[in-house]
């Protein structure tokens, strides 16, 4: 039977009835635009508005105060003297939701370089850091029960503007993760991990990265209403197997994009070291701050498979941070770039659980320095240089098998 355009109308035109009439897709009742249907509005129409208030919401419940406190991992002072130098941070700021899903942060930032390693080490002075941040907020999705205002747990994604006072106008840009967890309803505490990336306004001094993770708190003057995730498509979160087996922690996301089509981010995240802190002791480490994006094209007939499932081909590209060291000597490098080919396959273990191996091919390049680590009387590490360069790898780049989790997947039959 030929199909034509007609007979496809109606037929998806029934399959979207189909939905509406038992609520597939749809928000929580009670939440603005509640009555909109959610496969309505995203696959039946294009309609990009960002999803708004009723008319009658109080403009001074979209406001809430946050306050955190941790540490910041100051790089440039840190591949100087082979140790981590860590920077006390304090945040206090005020937020605006101008959509239920997304805001505007600023806030005042206090960093203190006081630690104990200033005595030997120049330039880390005692020195004391103020400034401002300007962020976009957007709140992803909840854990745990939504119809509830108590024990739930939100993810929120940041980014944004920095800047920066003390002997030089530091200025640059920020991005993190903030995770909440709502005892009560106006009342969350919440911890965050990300990273500030500085330049300096006064000299011509490289790009000064501060990797940072802080706790504390969030007051709201009004619930919280809806969650992007009620609007997200399916997506995956992964894991590299291969590089947890090497102590390499690491998170990666995935977003279909229709049925051909992928893009997926990774963060690549290890930060520890090994040490006895005794005279002549050899110390051991792996310090690696690396984030890829990759594009990803999905072969064969889409219909007859799941989501980010089978044969696929793709192109990436990524760059980071590491100091890696073994009894004693080691390597840093300030940024590398890999950019290449990619190629893999995947296939379902559980319902929604998958396995993914893949290879990339590509190009790598970094400037490094090798050093030996002498842990001293002093009680103090001291990094001797050998020598620094520039090397380039022309090849295999990467290495994956991935343990994929789909969430949101939308089911042929079951609904979601």
């Amino acid at each position: 039977m030929e199909i034509t355009d007609t007979y496809t109308k109606y037929l998806f035109a029934g399959v979207l009835l189909i939905f509406a009439l038992t609520h597939v897709y749809a928000q929580k009742h009670g939440l603005p635009e509640n009555n909109q249907n959610i496969i309505r509005n995203r696959y039946q129409k294009i309609d990009y508005r960002l999803p708004r208030y009723p008319p009658d919401y109080p403009l001074r419940n979209r406001f809430y105060f946050l306050s955190d406190a941790g540490a910041e991992a100051n790089w440039e002072s840190s591949k100087t003297e082979s140790v981590i130098l860590f920077n006390a941070l304090v945040h206090a700021g005020l937020g605006f939701k101008f959509t239920p899903v997304h805001a505007l942060e600023t806030s005042f930032v206090f960093a203190s370089r006081n630690n104990r390693y200033n005595d030997f080490a120049s330039n880390v002075k005692s020195e004391n850091m103020y400034g401002l941040n300007l962020n976009y907020v957007m709140n992803f999705t909840a854990f745990g029960n939504k119809s509830t205002d108590i024990h739930r747990v939100e993810v929120l994604g940041l980014a944004g503007v920095e800047y920066r006072s003390s002997k030089e106008n530091l200025i640059g840009m920020n991005a993190g993760v903030r995770v909440v967890y709502n005892p009560l309803p106006l009342v969350g505490v919440y911890a965050q991990s990300g990273m500030s990336m500085l330049h300096s306004g006064t000299s011509q001094r490289r790009l000064t990265t501060l990797p940072y993770i802080n706790a504390g708190f969030i007051l709201r003057f009004g619930k919280p209403q809806i969650y992007l995730g009620d609007y997200l498509p399916p997506f995956a979160l992964k894991t590299n197997l291969l590089f947890d087996l090497a102590t390499a922690l690491n998170f990666e996301i995935e977003f279909p994009i229709y049925n051909k089509f992928s893009v997926a981010a990774e963060w690549i995240f290890p930060w520890w070291t090994l040490d006895n802190h005794t005279v002549n002791s050899k110390r051991s480490r792996l310090q690696i701050l690396n984030g890829n994006l990759e594009a990803r094209y999905w072969f064969g007939n889409r219909n007859n498979k799941g989501l980010l499932n089978g044969w696929f081909a793709g192109v990436y590209g990524g760059g980071g941070l590491y100091d890696v060291e073994w009894k004693g000597k080691g390597v840093q490098g300030e940024f590398f770039i890999a950019a290449g080919l990619s190629g893999g396959y995947s296939h379902r273990i559980a319902r929604n659980i998958s396995l993914e191996y893949s290879l990339g091919v590509g190009i790598l390049s970094t400037d490094y320095r090798s050093y030996k680590a002498h842990f001293c009387e002093d009680d103090n590490w001291y990094a001797i240089r050998d020598k620094r360069g520039r090397y380039t790898w022309i090849g295999p780049t990467k290495a994956k098998v991935s343990l994929v989790w789909m969430i949101n997947e939308f089911k042929k039959k079951g609904g979601r």
